[in-house]
């Protein structure tokens, strides 16, 4: 009886060794993938410059007049790839890959109503390879 319970314990003993020498070699790694990452916002953070200023220049291109305009071409007329290009836009706005026609009808309505949710965006969340495929 006894040899059986000091096999389990041996054995139990074993498996612990080798998670706590698994976990040393993860917390080893930890400043090596700090230092990665780093890395990477390091070489993204351009992107996200350019991306920042196109869309300080987009907002002041967005006048209510522009976004009327719109508005009432997408009413009279089917055009795809526009209404794609919208959906997608306020897919964003909404936090969603792609918005159903109705949400674009109602965020191009109102020109403070799109502002709003343009500038409530985390630009910094955003999936720029996403934005680069679907824009």
């Amino acid at each position: 009886m006894k040899e059986v319970k000091l096999k389990q314990v041996s054995a139990q003993r074993k498996s612990d060794e080798a998670k706590v020498k698994q976990l040393k070699k993860d917390i080893d790694m930890v400043p090596i993938k700090i230092e990665e990452k780093k890395k990477m916002l390091a070489e993204k953070e351009p992107q996200l410059k350019r991306l920042m200023e196109g869309i300080e220049q987009t907002k002041k291109l967005i006048t209510p007049d522009n976004l009327k305009k719109v508005y009432a071409f997408l009413d009279k007329k089917s055009a795809e790839p526009i209404a794609f290009v919208m959906e997608a836009v306020v897919g964003l706005l909404r936090g969603q890959r792609r918005a159903d026609t109705k949400s674009v009808e109602l965020y191009i309505q109102k020109h403070e109503g799109f502002m709003i949710g343009l500038n409530r965006l985390n630009y910094k969340k955003l999936n720029t390879e996403y934005l680069q495929e679907n824009l």
